[in-house]
């Protein structure tokens, strides 16, 4: 006879076997999120600008410092195709919390960029939240994305 402590760690071991509950947020999807966020970063780190973008949803708004918003993904992916190489960039995910279909990462970044005719490296640091909606296959994408500068205008 099943003892009532084996009985609990079978439903356990089944529920995490199971995954999330339909339209629940768990941690399956905020470790989706976490490695959607970390894939963003390293594919900007090496230039795949194209690939950055398909992190976004068709309806996407980025909201980038001193310019007007960008509206959708194909817009999004050419904004970011304008964008110099970043050298030593790094990040840090401050949180990735969800309730349902939507969630939000939040963190900081830094870098440095080579500006031609520039005499040393410029250095940026700054932070970020982006908005990810689940989609109906069960994948997550940026749905709103603002990042803004921690140095004040020169």
């Amino acid at each position: 006879m099943l003892s009532i402590r084996a009985i609990a760690s079978l439903g356990v071991l089944v529920a995490g076997l199971a995954g999330c509950q339909t339209g629940q947020f768990c941690e399956k999807d905020q470790a989706a999120i976490s490695a959607a966020s970390d894939d963003w970063f390293k594919q900007t780190a090496d230039g795949k600008m194209a690939a950055v973008a398909a992190h976004y949803s068709e309806d996407a708004v980025l909201m980038p410092p001193g310019a007007p918003e960008i509206k959708g993904r194909k817009a999004i992916g050419e904004f970011f195709g304008h964008f110099p190489k970043l050298e030593k960039l790094q990040w840090k995910r401050a949180e990735v919390v969800g309730n349902g279909d939507l969630a939000y990462s939040m963190g900081s970044f830094s870098f440095e960029v080579n500006p031609p005719g520039a005499k040393k490296p410029v250095v940026e640091k700054g932070k970020f939240i982006e908005i990810w909606r689940r989609q109906a296959d069960g994948s997550w994408l940026i749905t709103r994305d603002v990042y803004n500068s921690d140095i004040a205008p020169q």
